[in-house]
């Protein structure tokens, strides 16, 4: 089953009408945290349903996984679904496999996840799939679609003629300044930053922000034609003990034990930035992409693989995950709430990818981000909307408006803005050349420069248990409970009930009596004998392995007079 929100339904109609119109090649932008995955798993229960084979390409390991194990949570037959990466087992154990909804990502991944070529959906690696022989396709879906210019993608669409070619993107441009219209025909935008927000999909983070003597200096940094920074010179200069060491002092002060993604600029800041970390006392792990991808155990584990790292941040063991472009894309994981971003970058798409980490809500958890490298100053807030479009910069750019921070509460607006949109003070004419204003420095602490909206977040797991409960067919009230805890990874919350069908109400009904008959005769037995409080429910319990419910206690406590008075009882 897949449950689609409103505005998925409502890009995949325009996506179709483009397609009927006769668009071979079409761009979906969503922003991270909107649900491209489930969008690209209700195309692939459609295109089942007709008959067709889809592949669906992504970059990473990770994402491959990730993407196979959300297709089949959401409705997909794992025996439809294959899987086209290295290492992938082609052992047969479906006829001795657990369903999939009674299992978790990583039971079900190694339990179903198998090389099946014949199944009409395929989860494929590019690195894998394009030194292979390519099967036929009607459908290509790209994940993380902005990397479809390179040369790999390109002629993986070449191999693919009739295919109808489907890109799902956060970030709809490039920092080589390369516009995605030399792949795609047409592009459709979902949804926005500001609808997700507003209707509670998606949180807007705090953002905090240092001030310029705790900037890295990047005045001998080169450019790359690439459009970013040299990445040598960058970890040069972002690598110094004095800005490493705050890191600690700011994520205690405003980030205290929440789970932590760190984006640091190389392999050695990250790991500095990790030791710092550990010897603070706070449980902290690096990873690269050179950390060995897979664990052979699923659980919790010593093994410092990239997936078991992964877990023991899920499960709290560890609170603060050091990286170098290993979670920037793709990677989901939404208990954890805080992004420090302590990598200076060119590219607005690095940014809103790494920012976009924690933007799915979680428990009612405030987002928030610690912005090390100037980034707010430079981009705006993480989920401020530009308008997208499939030409180069040059030929078209992003209208970006300028933003400028409220002196009174550092708050972020627009230009020309008068008054703060949050604390109401008068909005003063002092701002630098390009219109953004500055966090002013306060004896060297981050300040909030964005304060996150207040719109109330969509309880989307009490929306996910009701979907379950109307939609369970012939399944019986327990594959409500362990569906939904298999997905979240944690029990429903007490209170929460499956609705009884008419005749699961009366097969209850039927089942109960005797239980109920029988309670009766043993609560008669005790007042006539006179036996101690708690007899009842015990001798009850070694007739049927479970204590009587209240309400039936109550109904027979009710009764009970009147059934001592037909044993001639006064």
């Amino acid at each position: 089953m897949i449950s689609l929100r409103p505005y998925q339904q409502f890009g995949l109609r325009r996506a179709s009408a483009r397609l009927r119109a006769g668009v071979r090649r079409i761009l979906l932008v969503l922003p991270t945290g909107g649900g491209k995955t489930v969008i690209a798993a209700h195309i692939c229960s459609s295109g089942v349903r007709q008959g067709k084979r889809l592949v669906f390409v992504a970059h990473r390991r990770e994402l491959i996984k990730q993407a196979w194990c959300k297709l089949v949570r959401n409705g997909l037959d794992p025996r439809l679904v294959g899987v086209v990466m290295s290492g992938t087992s082609t052992k047969l154990c479906d006829d001795v496999a657990k369903p999939p909804g009674e299992l978790k990502d990583e039971h079900l991944w190694a339990q179903w996840a198998r090389w099946r070529p014949g199944a009409p959906v395929q989860v494929a690696s590019i690195d894998t799939l394009r030194g292979m022989a390519k099967w036929d396709a009607d459908v290509l879906i790209i994940d993380e679609a902005h990397r479809a210019l390179c040369r790999s993608y390109l002629d993986l669409c070449d191999s693919f003629p009739r295919a109808v070619i489907i890109g799902l993107t956060a970030t709809p441009y490039r920092a080589d300044n390369r516009g995605l219209g030399e792949l795609f025909e047409d592009l459709v935008q979902v949804a926005t930053y500001a609808d997700l927000i507003a209707d509670g999909w998606i949180v807007d983070p705090d953002i905090h922000s240092v001030g310029g003597s705790d900037l890295p200096d990047l005045s001998q940094v080169k450019v790359k034609r690439s459009g970013d920074y040299d990445e040598h010179q960058l970890a040069q200069a972002v690598d110094k003990p004095r800005l490493v060491g705050k890191v600690v002092s700011h994520w205690l002060e405003h980030a205290g034990g929440v789970r932590t993604v760190i984006f640091c600029a190389s392999v050695a800041h990250s790991k500095h930035v990790r030791d710092e970390l550990v010897s603070a006392g706070i449980p902290a792990e690096h990873l690269d992409a050179h950390t060995p991808a897979e664990c052979p155990h699923v659980d919790l584990c010593d093994c410092y693989a990239r997936s078991a790292i992964l877990r023991r941040l899920k499960f709290g063991v560890t609170r603060i995950v050091c990286n170098v472009d290993v979670l920037t894309e793709g990677w989901d994981m939404p208990s954890v709430k805080c992004a420090a971003l302590l990598r200076p970058t060119l590219s607005r798409r690095v940014y809103m990818q790494q920012g976009g980490r924690i933007l799915r809500p979680f428990e009612s958890q405030r987002a928030i981000l610690l912005d090390h490298a100037g980034l707010f100053e430079r981009f705006g807030p993480v989920t401020r909307d530009v308008e997208h479009s499939l030409d180069p910069p040059k030929a078209k750019r992003a209208k970006v408006t300028s933003v400028a921070n409220c002196k009174a509460c550092h708050a972020a607006y627009e230009p020309p803005a008068r008054v703060c949109p949050s604390c109401g003070e008068p909005i003063g004419e002092e701002r630098d050349g390009e219109g953004r204003g500055l966090p002013e420095e306060v004896d060297g602490k981050l300040v909030l420069v964005h304060r996150g909206g207040s719109a109330p977040v969509i309880d989307e797991r009490r929306a996910y248990w009701d979907a379950l409960c109307a939609s369970r067919g012939g399944h019986g009230p327990g594959w409500v409970y362990i569906t939904w805890q298999n997905r979240f990874q944690a029990k429903p919350p007490r209170g929460w009930t499956v609705p009884l069908t008419d005749e699961e109400l009366l097969a209850k009904a039927q089942d109960d009596a005797p239980k109920k008959a029988r309670l009766r005769e043993i609560m008669q037995e005790a007042q006539l004998k006179g036996w101690k409080q708690g007899a009842v429910g015990m001798r009850f319990k070694a007739e049927f392995d479970h204590f009587p419910p209240g309400a039936w206690v109550e109904e027979c406590r009710a009764s009970l007079p009147s059934i001592l008075s037909m044993a001639g009882v006064q």
